[in-house]
Formats: structure tokens, C-alpha cells, sequence
């Protein structure tokens, strides 16, 4: 049985603010989804939406808290990206995955009534040890169904 990936640092759900871009409120999100206080991250959440919506990063846990709150089924892909380095990329392919994520979860009948998660992993378009690091946290974690990523061929395992 392999391991939840997203209890690796730089690699969350939503438990874990990775973005350099944050609020209160986000921090008070990714607290709240770390507990699986859902209802008061997805408050959270939304609230930090208020004062930037076009946050990625927090619209993915907003989505996140929203599946895990509700009874349905899940399935759960990653997205690796270099947060921590190149932040308007990973940003931009953050935004088409919240977007997707979000009509998914929307439609009832798009997964078979399942809810969509996205789990985000830091990848730093670091051509060696991270980027590795990464990609081997993520395919142990048999609840991951698929990686999207990386944004560079470089960081390609």
C-alpha cells in the first residue's frame, strides 16, 4: 500500500499554502482543510476569493474542500508545477485546471457522479533531485490517478 503523497511537504490538497500569493483568509483555509474542518475552509476559501479572484491555487482548495464536504466519490490527480519558482507559469497552468475542476464538478454526470480533487506539487522546474522527489511521492500514492505536469522538459522524469 503506498503512501499519501500530500503528507509531503510541498505537496497539498489543500492542507498547505504553496503560492507565494496568499491571505489570512487562504492561510485560515488550508488550517481549517489540514483539520477537515471543510465547511470553515470552504468559508475560507471563498472569502479569500472576495480579495483575489483569479487565485488558482485557491480556487483548486475551494473545489477541493467542496468534494471532500460532500458524500460523493472521488478521484484525485495531481498537478506539478513550479510554484516555487516560476510563479506566474504554474499559476497560468493552475487556473486551466481550477477551470476544468470546477465545470467537472459542476456536472453531475461527467465522472459518473464523482467529484474531481486536485492535489498541487511544488516541482520548482528543478531538473534533479526535487522534481524526482516529487514524481516518486506521487506515483506511491495509489489514490493518484494522473499527473499532469511539467511545465518544462527538464523537469521531466
Amino acid at each position: 500500500m503506498g503512501k499519501d503523497s500530500t503528507l509531503a511537504p510541498g505537496i497539498s490538497l489543500g492542507e498547505e499554502i504553496l503560492s507565494q500569493n496568499t491571505t489570512p483568509e487562504k492561510q485560515a483555509g488550508a488550517e481549517a482543510f489540514g483539520k477537515k474542518n471543510y465547511q470553515k475552509a470552504i468559508a475560507s476559501f471563498k472569502a479569500s476569493l472576495q480579495n483575489n479572484p483569479n487565485d488558482p491555487e485557491a480556487r483548486i482548495y475551494l473545489n477541493n474542500a467542496r468534494a471532500a464536504k460532500n458524500n460523493r466519490d472521488i478521484i484525485k490527480i495531481a498537478v506539478s508545477v513550479p510554484i516555487g519558482s516560476v510563479q506566474p507559469i504554474a499559476e497560468e497552468m493552475l487556473r486551466g485546471v481550477a477551470e476544468v475542476q470546477e465545470e467537472i464538478n459542476q456536472d453531475d454526470d461527467a465522472i459518473s457522479g464523482k467529484s474531481l480533487q486536485v492535489v498541487i506539487a511544488n516541482d520548482n522546474n528543478d531538473e534533479k533531485k526535487l522534481t524526482q522527489d516529487v514524481a516518486h511521492k506521487l506515483v506511491k500514492d495509489p489514490a493518484i490517478f494522473a499527473v499532469i505536469g511539467h511545465n518544462a522538459s527538464s523537469a521531466s522524469v
